[in-house]
C-alpha cells in the first residue's frame, strides 16, 4: 500500500511539474537574422542622413548602452541612452557633422549573425564613401554589435567599431 501510495504520489507530482512547463515555440532565426539587418540598415542609412531622430529610435533606452569608435587619430566613448541621445539629439555632433550629407554611402556586408532568444550578436563590415566634386574618399569599419529584441522589435545596445582603413588594411 505505502509503495502503490509513493508511485502515485511521484506520477501526480511529475503531472504536476509537466503541466507547469510553458512550451516556448522556437524562434526562426533566419527571419530574426533579416528583422536586425533591417534595424542596421535603417541605423546606416539615418547616419548618411544625418537624420538623429531615426538613428536614436534604433536604440534600446537604458543607461548601460553604449557606443564606441576608434581609428588611428584617437577614438571615443559613450554610454548611457541619455548620454547618447544629448549628443546625437537635434543632429549631430560638430565633429560628425557633413555639409553635403547626401554624398556619403554607407553599405553593410560580410554579416555574422548570432541570435539566441532576444539578444543578438552581430559583427559586419561597412564600406564608407564620401564624394566631393573632384574626389572619392573610402575607408571600412569593422563593426560588433550587441543588440536585444523588446516588444518593438530588434534594437541597438552597444556598439564597437573600428575604421580599420586608418590602420593601412
Amino acid at each position: 500500500m505505502k509503495k502503490q501510495l509513493t508511485t502515485g504520489l511521484i506520477v501526480v507530482l511529475l503531472l504536476a511539474f509537466n503541466a507547469c512547463q510553458q512550451t516556448v515555440a522556437p524562434i526562426d532565426k533566419e527571419q530574426e537574422k533579416e528583422a536586425i539587418k533591417t534595424v542596421i540598415n535603417t541605423l546606416l542609412d539615418a547616419h548618411a542622413r544625418s537624420d538623429s531622430n531615426v538613428w536614436l529610435g534604433q536604440w534600446v533606452q537604458e543607461p548601460y548602452v553604449f557606443i564606441s569608435a576608434a581609428d588611428s587619430s584617437g577614438y571615443f566613448y559613450h554610454k548611457g541612452y541619455d548620454v547618447i541621445a544629448e549628443g546625437y539629439s537635434g543632429g549631430w555632433p560638430d565633429s560628425l557633422k557633413l555639409d553635403e550629407p547626401e554624398n556619403l554611402k554607407l553599405v553593410a556586408s560580410n554579416f555574422d549573425i548570432k541570435v539566441a532568444d532576444s539578444l543578438a550578436r552581430v559583427v559586419f563590415d561597412i564600406d564608407w564613401s564620401f564624394e566631393e566634386p573632384d574626389t572619392i574618399y573610402r575607408w571600412k569599419s569593422f563593426e560588433n554589435y550587441s543588440m536585444e529584441k523588446q516588444s518593438d522589435g530588434w534594437k541597438v545596445a552597444a556598439i564597437s567599431a573600428v575604421n580599420v582603413s586608418s590602420y593601412g588594411e
